[in-house]
C-alpha cells in the first residue's frame, strides 16, 4: 500500500487497522530499515477505534490519527465512553472523525436523530468512499448542518490507494492534522 502511495505522488500515508496499532507500527520498522530516517512519504500514525457506549445505543467507529502507543492504550480504555474518548482526545490535540455515520455494526438499528447528534459532537466526519452516495449525500447534508469538515478517505479494506484521500493545508504531518 506504501508503495502503491508513493505512485500516486501522496503526501502522507496512514494506515489505520480496527482497534490496533500492529499494522503501522510493523510498516514504520519496515520502511525504517529500508529508507532509514528519510521516507518518501510520511507516516502518520492512527488507528480505527470502535466506541461502544450504552448511552450512544450502537458502536460507532472513530478515526485517531497522530496518537502514540500510549495514547492509543489510553483510548482503548475508554471506548465504553464517548463523553471520555472525545474529552481524551481533545485534551490530548489528537485529530478524530467520526467515520461513516451510516454504517452499522450487524444488527443495530440506530435513529437518525442518534446519528445527527454524534455528528454534532465531532470536528471532522468522514464520507465512506466508494460506497453508497445516498448515505454520503445524507451524511454531507448532516456535516454541513453543524459545521463539520469532511474527510473522503479511502476506507478501503481492499488494498486500494489515494481512491479517495483527505486535502489540507500543511507540510508537516502535525499542520495536516491540525
Amino acid at each position: 500500500l506504501y508503495e502503491k502511495a508513493i505512485r500516486k505522488g501522496m503526501g502522507f500515508f496512514a494506515l489505520t487497522d480496527h482497534d490496533t496499532m500492529k499494522g503501522i507500527l510493523a510498516l514504520e520498522r519496515e520502511l525504517a530499515a529500508e529508507y532509514g530516517t528519510e521516507l518518501p512519504i510520511p507516516i502518520i500514525r492512527g488507528s480505527e477505534i470502535k466506541v461502544k457506549d450504552r448511552a450512544v445505543g450502537h458502536t460507532i467507529h472513530v478515526n485517531v490519527l497522530g496518537l502514540d502507543e500510549a495514547q492509543f492504550l489510553d483510548l482503548a480504555r475508554r471506548r465504553k465512553s464517548l463523553d471520555a474518548f472525545l474529552a481524551y482526545c481533545v485534551d490530548h490535540r489528537l485529530y478524530h472523525a467520526y467515520n461513516h455515520p451510516f454504517w452499522f455494526e450487524r444488527g443495530e438499528r440506530p435513529k437518525l436523530e442518534t446519528v445527527s447528534s454524534l455528528i454534532a459532537r465531532f470536528p471532522v466526519i468522514e464520507l465512506n468512499a466508494g460506497r453508497i452516495p445516498q448515505l454520503n449525500h445524507r451524511t454531507a447534508t448532516l456535516a454541513a448542518h453543524y459545521g463539520k469538515h469532511l474527510v473522503a478517505t479511502s476506507d478501503s479494506h481492499t488494498g486500494q490507494v489515494a481512491k479517495a484521500y483527505a486535502m489540507a493545508p500543511g507540510s508537516t504531518v502535525e499542520e495536516f492534522l491540525g
